[in-house]
């Protein structure tokens, strides 16, 4: 029978390089206590990286050694440990997109749960409790979309933005946003429908 070591193991073989780990990914596998041993002797053996508390990352490796992780995964990760719906805030959910070059100073994400900010490898992470219709989309292409179109503003939209869209979507991204675009203002569900038609 496996050691609990060898289910943490291969967990974490199965994931994808880049991936964050937090301590309830392994709950099957026994006590919290010695999942968090078990995670810490992993990480003296460098078998994994400690990100920051409860945060951990399998790295994903270049020719230059390990690439940092990703920001939108970390927060993810974060909310997924505090159990709460997460929405990237305007200027972060532009950049994903590819709208624009701008890296945001701080990282905002929306969320249902409590305002918080954690900093993690100089880089503060803000978690600012928000409304329902702030986070309509949440954990969809089409929050991101949404928030996104906040970001650049009504009369700042083009042709060239909305095909920009519409070809990172599938057509399920597609569906999702035909469900969810009611729950927005009524100028961005205008941009939606183009967006959709494109």
């Amino acid at each position: 029978m496996p050691s609990i070591m060898q289910n943490i193991k291969q967990y974490i073989e199965n994931t994808t390089p880049g991936s964050i780990l937090i301590p309830s990914d392994f709950r099957n596998f026994g006590t919290r206590n010695i999942i968090d041993q078990s995670l810490s002797r992993l990480v003296k053996d460098n078998y994994i990286q400690r990100i920051s508390q409860g945060l951990y990352t399998k790295p994903k490796m270049s020719r230059f050694g390990a690439l940092p992780p990703d920001d939108m995964d970390i927060a993810q990760a974060i909310a997924k440990n505090t159990r709460c719906e997460l929405q990237p805030g305007e200027a972060t959910a532009a950049n994903m997109l590819g709208l624009t070059t701008q890296v945001p100073a701080k990282l905002l994400f929306y969320t249902n749960g409590a305002t918080r900010i954690r900093k993690i490898r100089n880089k503060k992470y803000i978690f600012k409790n928000a409304a329902p219709k702030r986070m309509a989309g949440a954990g969809e292409k089409a929050g991101i979309i949404a928030q996104a179109l906040r970001f650049l503003g009504k009369e700042n939209i083009n042709k060239t933005t909305i095909k920009k869209i519409a070809e990172q979507l599938t057509d399920i991204d597609k569906k999702n946003l035909i469900l969810k675009k009611n729950e927005m203002p009524a100028w961005i569900q205008d941009i939606i429908a183009l967006i959709i038609k494109s």
